[in-house]
């Protein structure tokens, strides 16, 4: 189980979640004004197995026709999906972390590319 409570960066930031919600299947870190969630779980096959991270953002902005403020939420999520064998731990976190050195290199351009719906 992740410490509780656990550092998330919310614009920047390293910001406490504390634990809120235990699982069967997942944990809920939040924090205290609930405007950013983290959850963390993983479901199992018979042939695979899949563990995940959602970070959650949640703040009030103006919508552009209306003008009136809404709540808003933006959702990251890691999932790694894997064979139950075949593949080691330390092959799997090098493909995580290839993956996640591809999205912030070169000053997160990729990422900025991802974004904007380049293919």
């Amino acid at each position: 189980m992740l410490p509780d409570p656990i550092s998330v960066k919310v614009a920047g930031a390293a910001t406490n979640h504390p634990r809120i919600a235990v699982g069967s299947e997942s944990n809920v870190y939040s924090t205290a004004d609930g405007t950013s969630t983290v959850r963390v779980g993983g479901s199992r096959s018979k042939t695979r197995k899949r563990e995940y991270i959602t970070t959650t953002h949640s703040k009030i902005a103006a919508d552009p026709i209306s003008a009136v403020n809404q709540s808003v939420q933006a959702t990251v999520t890691v999932s790694i999906n894997q064979p139950l064998w075949g593949f080691s731990i330390a092959e799997l976190k090098a493909h995580v972390l290839d993956t996640l050195d591809f999205l912030v290199a070169t000053t997160g351009a990729n990422t900025d590319k991802l974004l904007a719906g380049e293919r």
